[in-house]
C-alpha cells in the first residue's frame, strides 16, 4: 500500500491537505522510513500546481503538470528554462 511505503506520521496526510487547500501551497513532511537519520532528513513534499504556477513560472516555462504521472501518485513537472 503507498501509505505504508510512504512512512508518514498520522497526522502527515491532513497536514499537507490543509497547506494545499487554502494554505501556502507547499508542506514537506518529514519521513519516519528506513531513509531518515538523525544526521539526514528524508521526507516528502505536496506542492500544489497553484504554488509551482506562482513561484517555479518565475525561473522556468512550465510545460505541462502531468498528475499522477508516476504510479498514479507521484505528479510530473516539465520545465523549460527561461531566457536570461
Amino acid at each position: 500500500m503507498v501509505l505504508e511505503m510512504l512512512a508518514l506520521p498520522s497526522a502527515g496526510l491532513e497536514s499537507a491537505r490543509a497547506a494545499l487547500c487554502g494554505g501556502p501551497g507547499f508542506c514537506f513532511l518529514r519521513q519516519d522510513g528506513h531513509l531518515t537519520s538523525p544526521s539526514y532528513e528524508y521526507g516528502i513534499t505536496f506542492i500544489s500546481a497553484t504554488y509551482i504556477m506562482q513561484h517555479w513560472s518565475k525561473y522556468f516555462h512550465i510545460e505541462t503538470i502531468a498528475l499522477g504521472g508516476i504510479h498514479d501518485f507521484q505528479d510530473i513537472v516539465l520545465m523549460r528554462r527561461r531566457a536570461n
